[in-house]
């Protein structure tokens, strides 16, 4: 059995040609849960600091169909987190896919597809472009053999912010923020994502 976790903090700063700022904090982190149902040790795979393939006790002949090879199950939850987001001095900074219309002080929607800091009256407020997921996953392994395996991950994903589709939709004539707004018409806003994902793996 074993447990594995991290977290990072970063703070990124860009400035542009025309002397203009975008700013942002992002957060990271996942923590998992992996459980070996054959009995070999996770231990084993380290040697002299580096981490080597698992090796199954009673290895899977797939011609004769003999030997379990090694099953592991595991959990996964993964996230991050963009705040604190910020612009100045620039009409041209956007953060894509954060948000799903801005309401402007001038009363109209920003872009359906991203979140763009414009000038004046269609400048959103420092913040408004946050964003982040969530993600959820359950996973089985089963590795023939140090050099044969293979993996069946389900994953939730949960969107802080509900987006429609990006650069998706038809495009208006109105400028707005230092671009024209997207139609959201027949368009469906996404708030989260499933994946299913099989793989298999040889080493060599």
């Amino acid at each position: 059995f074993k447990l594995q976790g991290e977290y990072s903090s970063a703070f990124y700063k860009a400035s542009d040609a025309a002397a203009g700022t975008a700013q942002a904090d992002v957060d990271t982190w996942y923590g998992e849960a992996l459980w070996i149902l054959t009995g070999e040790n996770y231990a084993d795979a380290y040697k002299k600091g580096a981490m080597g393939a698992l090796k199954p006790k009673n290895e899977f002949d797939p011609d004769t169909g003999k030997g379990w090879g090694l099953w592991e199950l595991g959990f996964r939850v993964d996230a991050f987190d963009v705040s604190n987001t910020a612009n100045s001095g620039s009409s041209a900074t956007r953060f894509q896919g954060s948000t799903n219309g801005t309401t402007l002080a001038s009363g109209v929607v920003s872009k359906i597809d991203e979140c763009t800091y414009g000038t004046g009256t269609n400048t959103p407020p420092a913040g408004s472009c946050n964003g982040g997921a969530t993600s959820y996953t359950a996973g089985i392994k089963w590795v023939w053999n140090p050099n044969m395996l293979f993996k069946l991950n389900f994953t939730h994903t949960d969107f802080d912010n509900a987006f429609y589709p990006v650069d998706v939709g038809t495009k208006s004539t109105t400028v707005v923020g230092g671009g024209a707004v997207r139609s959201a018409a027949n368009l469906k806003k996404i708030d989260s994502e499933d994946l299913l994902m099989l793989r298999g793996q040889f080493m060599f």
